[in-house]
């Protein structure tokens, strides 16, 4: 096998990791849901996990909200999001490919290791930092992740709207997944607070819809890619 078609099986592989990141994240957070250990913020008597009243988070905890252990929920969670991180930063690092002119590749290239190496970062620091431990640190973390990822997001959808190779419909997704980004901030900001029912079920169901819609927009972009990539090269 030439270095070319090496080079060329190693981007496919990391195209179809940003498949199958995001689709192992689902199956083992429902999984980890299934074992959780019982508890919300505001009723910590409530048995196994609340899809409107839990966040992604308390499947990290390694106490669940109840005071009960929460082992198995804790790694399954850890695990998958681990995977789901490594695969993000992998895509990043291997988009400039699709941009011919040397110049410009090198300088995304510059840019995307940049943005990839700093969303990796705070991924793992909010995956390491299970928020019943390290409650500041994590929110802390958390919250930079959004803000990251929301860059990053805006940053590919510009490359692919720069780009006259790359179908916009790609770019779309991109656009909608910001918006429901801010949607879900904006909930946050003004919403009621989490600390009422009415903030609590708010704030948990539009994490979800905002979370599931950034995975799949993933997995749609790892497709993408890989057809271009097939395409092109």
């Amino acid at each position: 096998m030439t270095d070319r078609n090496k080079l060329m099986n190693w981007r496919r592989k990391v195209y179809l990791f940003i498949i199958i990141g995001p689709l192992q994240y689902i199956i083992f957070t429902s999984l980890a849901m299934i074992f959780y250990a019982g508890g919300t913020i505001t009723n910590p008597n409530t048995v196994g996990y609340s899809f409107w009243q839990n966040f992604f988070s308390d499947l990290g905890r390694t106490i669940a909200l109840s005071g009960r252990l929460n082992t198995v929920s804790f790694v399954m969670f850890t695990i998958s999001a681990i995977i789901l991180a490594l695969s993000l930063i992998l895509y990043i690092l291997a988009i400039p490919v699709f941009f011919k002119e040397k110049m410009y590749k090198v300088r995304i290239s510059k840019i995307n290791l940049l943005l990839g190496v700093s969303a990796g970062i705070l991924l793992f620091g909010v995956i390491f930092t299970p928020w019943d431990i390290f409650s500041n640190i994590h929110m802390m973390f958390s919250k930079l992740f959004s803000l990251a990822s929301l860059i990053i997001l805006i940053y590919l959808m510009y490359l692919i709207l720069k780009n006259e190779n790359y179908p916009n419909i790609y770019a779309y997704f991109y656009l909608i997944i910001i918006l429901i980004a801010l949607i879900y901030s904006f909930m946050v900001l003004f919403g009621p607070e989490l600390s009422t029912q009415e903030g609590l079920i708010l704030q948990a169901s539009t994490q979800k819809f905002s979370q599931y819609s950034w995975l799949i927009c993933f997995i749609v972009q790892g497709y993408g890619s890989i057809k271009l990539n097939d395409l092109l090269f």
